[in-house]
């Protein structure tokens, strides 16, 4: 089956993701904090407190009663399990939103150095492209004057002294 949701198909209608480094990073930190703080102790607090049962009902034979209390103790023990799934669930969500920020992190600072690389090589094409322009125009300078100087329109060859 194919999946229509956008997110899980990866297709997020063309739209850029804004990544915010600060945001990820206090995002984290209050999904670890809510986990830590919160649903931690609440998981241990429903195991440990139900560890040995549901109490209420244990001095009565009734069968309907029994049966209620072995219903209340599932519904607990499936409950901690849930809320144990959750603190995991979180984790790795927390754990996730961290490597995306390690990884946004490095790919910016990789593509500054890029950029810096890059600036680097068209600054140093474009002095070395000037300098070839003013050896040019000297080269040019000297010649004409040159063929000012002699009044023949024979310029020396600067390199070899020629024509002097």
């Amino acid at each position: 089956m194919v999946s229509t949701d956008p997110v899980a198909s990866g297709d997020l209608g063309g739209a850029p993701l804004k990544v915010y480094p600060p945001g990820l990073d206090r995002a984290a930190g209050l999904v670890e904090d809510s986990g830590n703080n919160n649903f931690v102790p609440a998981v241990r607090g429903v195991f440990e407190a139900y560890r040995g049962g549901t109490p209420f009902g244990s001095r009565t034979l009734s069968p309907v009663l029994a049966q209620a209390r072995l219903l209340h103790h599932d519904c607990l023990v499936q409950s901690g399990e849930t809320l144990s799934t959750y603190v995991w669930a979180s984790s790795v969500l927390v754990e996730a939103v961290r490597q995306v920020k390690a990884n946004y992190s490095e790919a910016d600072r990789s593509s500054a150095e890029r950029s810096k690389a890059i600036t680097t090589l068209l600054t140093d094409a474009v002095t070395a492209a000037q300098a070839q322009a003013r050896a040019q125009a000297n080269q040019e300078a000297r010649a004409a004057s040159d063929a000012q100087a002699y009044g023949s329109g024979y310029a020396a060859n600067p390199q070899d002294g020629s024509g002097v």
